[in-house]
C-alpha cells in the first residue's frame, strides 16, 4: 500500500458567476516519501453530460517532472480557454491561500513563480 500524504496542494478553479460547489478542484499528493511520486485529483464540478451536469473524478500518479510539465501546461491552457475560469486558489500547508485572476497566469514570470515555489511546499510532507 502506498504511503499518501494527508495535506494536499489544492489548486482551485472558480468559475465567474458561480457558486463554490460548481468549482473544479486539483489535489496534489505526495506518494511514497522516498520515491518521486505524486498523485493528481482533478474533481471536474461542472461537466456537462445529456442528462445534465454531474461531478465526476479522475486520478493520475505523475513524477516530479511530469508533476511540473502538468502544471506548467494546465496554467497555459487556462488562459486559452474559450470559457475561462475566473480565478486560481492555490492553497497549500504551512503557506497562505493565495487568489489569482486566470489572466495574471499568462505572464510566464507568475507560471514559474508558481512552479518554483511548489517544490517548497512538498517539505512539508516530510516532516
Amino acid at each position: 500500500m502506498r504511503n499518501v500524504s494527508t495535506l494536499p496542494i489544492t489548486l482551485r478553479l472558480l468559475r465567474p458567476n458561480k457558486p463554490a460547489g460548481y468549482d473544479d478542484i486539483v489535489k496534489i499528493y505526495r506518494v511514497d516519501f522516498e520515491d518521486d511520486c505524486y498523485k493528481i485529483v482533478y474533481e471536474d464540478n461542472d461537466a456537462a453530460t445529456d442528462s445534465g451536469t454531474v461531478k465526476h473524478e479522475s486520478v493520475r500518479y505523475y513524477t516530479g517532472d511530469d508533476l511540473d510539465t502538468y502544471l506548467s501546461s494546465l496554467f497555459t491552457l487556462l488562459t486559452r480557454d474559450a470559457d475561462p475560469f475566473e480565478s486560481l486558489q492555490i492553497a497549500a500547508p504551512g503557506f497562505p491561500a493565495i487568489l489569482l485572476r486566470v489572466g495574471q497566469l499568462k505572464k510566464a514570470t507568475v507560471r514559474q513563480e508558481i512552479l518554483n515555489v511548489l517544490p517548497l511546499l512538498t517539505n512539508f510532507w516530510k516532516e
